[in-house]
């Protein structure tokens, strides 16, 4: 590696590591022996970009950023006292002071009593879970939104979405909080539940419609099958009741002939007979006409009503 390639590396590496500068223009300066280097520090370049747009976006970066400088310390290693010697051999006094204050803001921001070797795989690793990370929160971020839309719609069809709702408020919080996993579980579960307020809604307005379309095509049979029913259970309702009329008449008569033999027997027995005494003869003989009396004034009453149906 000559002179002017290593000033450019030592520069390129610090300014990467701070992100204040754009380096692709100026990768193909690296020789074929740091191929993987190279890969590594434009990973580390483009997973800066991810963590910028996230923060931009207003979202969560605590995560990322942890990620990130993890990524920044595999990508140093042990390497601070090489790239110290390399910065002095930069013959651009500014050029060298400049890249000497990078490099000491990168390692006040890492600085760590873990000794990390450099381990450029790693950087790649760790750059692609804050790539997925990025692109996952765009994700969520526009299914929230979508759940969101969708609750305000069916809101205006009468559509129940108060559970629904709860859901979606959760799952902005468990957005904000990085557990991702978290958020789109509770979307996924306010989306069933919409799609099941939905169902119950629709079914209700088809037995609604059906009912009141029915009623409209079918109105006068209806009214005319009720007429029908109701005089027909009012005939019947005559018929019976007149029945048991009847049907209490002949009871009473047949009481009233039971009372007249019991009252013929009686008198045998104490005239006759002497089977009973007097007084036991008048007791019997007062119970005896006492109901008599009473079927003669019911059967009357009863035998009335019945001429009258």
């Amino acid at each position: 590696m000559d002179k002017n390639e290593k000033e450019m590396y030592v520069i390129c590496f610090t300014l990467l590591l701070l992100c204040s500068i754009d380096i692709r223009g100026i990768t193909g300066y690296a020789i074929e022996e740091n191929a993987t280097r190279e890969a590594a520090l434009n990973a580390l370049v483009e997973a800066k970009g991810a963590v910028e747009d996230m923060q931009y976006s207003g979202f969560s970066v605590t995560y990322v950023n942890d990620t990130f400088f993890t990524a920044q310390k595999f990508f140093e290693g042990e390497n601070y006292s090489e790239i110290l010697e390399d910065l002095d051999r930069i013959e651009n006094e500014s050029k060298r002071e400049e890249a000497r204050k990078l490099l000491e803001a990168v390692q006040t921001a890492l600085s760590s009593k873990e000794e990390i070797k450099a381990n450029y795989q790693e950087v790649l690793r760790l750059t692609d879970i804050i790539i997925d990370r990025k692109n996952e929160a765009y994700e969520i971020n526009d299914l929230l939104r979508g759940l969101e839309l969708k609750i305000d719609d069916y809101e205006k069809l009468d559509i129940n979405t108060i559970k629904a709702r709860g859901l979606f408020e959760e799952a902005k919080v468990a957005f904000k909080e990085d557990r991702y996993d978290d958020s789109r579980n509770l979307i996924d579960e306010g989306e069933n539940l919409l799609e099941e307020a939905r169902s119950e809604k629709t079914i209700f307005n088809v037995a609604k419609s059906s009912s009141v379309g029915f009623f409209k095509a079918n109105w006068f049979k209806m009214l005319l099958t009720l007429i029908i029913l109701s005089l027909t259970g009012l005939i019947i309702w005559y018929m019976v009741r007149k029945i048991l009329i009847r049907n209490k008449v002949d009871g009473l008569k047949i009481e009233m002939d039971e009372i007249v033999n019991l009252m013929k027997k009686a008198q045998k027995d104490r005239f006759e007979y002497g089977k009973i005494s007097e007084s036991m003869y008048n007791l019997k003989m007062e119970k005896y006409k006492e109901r008599m009396n009473k079927i003669k004034a019911k059967i009357p009453v009863l035998e009335s009503i019945l001429r009258k149906k």
